[in-house]
């Protein structure tokens, strides 16, 4: 190998380290989904656009931090109350922040990781709103793509949602109460009460 062979070699190895070099040297740490994903909730209806997100883009850590928890500065304990409906309301005697987190990761892991999971608020309205709680009536549909043949892909109602302000002046719900609106199309509770 002659002497100009081995300067060209040792030049396009040179420039290959060096360009090795910079992409690792200015390479960043990928964001954390969840973070990316979790809107601040200084307006109350946020609250409903993290929910739409932790379904899409199947985050439980933003899921649960749309509940109030109780263990933090004496904060409102979370309440769900199912609709009349439900088959089995033993289940829903104690249900809280715990269940919830339970319940959503146990949907996602039933549905594919390529499927389509959907949280929407159809319609909203403000009942009331006193400056630190507010209570909304919402019209919902939630889209699940399981792998299970016995259940639904589609969940409709209504519901009364009850959200305040949490220690870090963030809004969070602290009660949901479920309400059946079709006879043909299951609820929430129903898709609680399965998982």
């Amino acid at each position: 190998m002659n002497i100009f062979s081995k300067i060209f070699l040792f030049l396009i190895s040179s420039i290959i380290i060096i360009s090795c070099d910079s992409l690792l040297r200015d390479s960043e740490k990928p964001n954390d989904p969840s973070d990316t994903h979790w809107k601040m909730p200084t307006e109350s209806n946020v609250v409903f656009d993290n929910m739409s997100n932790a379904f899409k883009y199947r985050e439980s850590e933003s899921y649960v931090k749309c509940y109030s928890d109780s263990s933090i500065n004496n904060s409102e304990e979370f309440v769900f109350i199912p609709t009349a409906t439900v088959d089995n309301p033993e289940k829903f005697t104690n249900w809280g922040r715990e269940e919830e987190n339970v319940y959503f990761e146990n949907m996602l892991s039933s549905c594919s990781i390529d499927s389509i999971l959907e949280f929407n608020v159809l319609e909203e309205e403000e009942i009331i709103n006193t400056g630190d709680s507010i209570q909304y009536q919402i019209n919902y549909e939630i889209k699940i793509h399981h792998n299970f043949d016995n259940l639904n892909n589609k969940f409709i109602g209504s519901a009364n949602v009850r959200l305040i302000k949490n220690h870090l002046n963030y809004w969070v719900i602290y009660y949901f109460e479920d309400i059946s609106i079709s006879d043909d199309l299951p609820n929430w509770t129903d898709l609680k009460e399965y998982y």
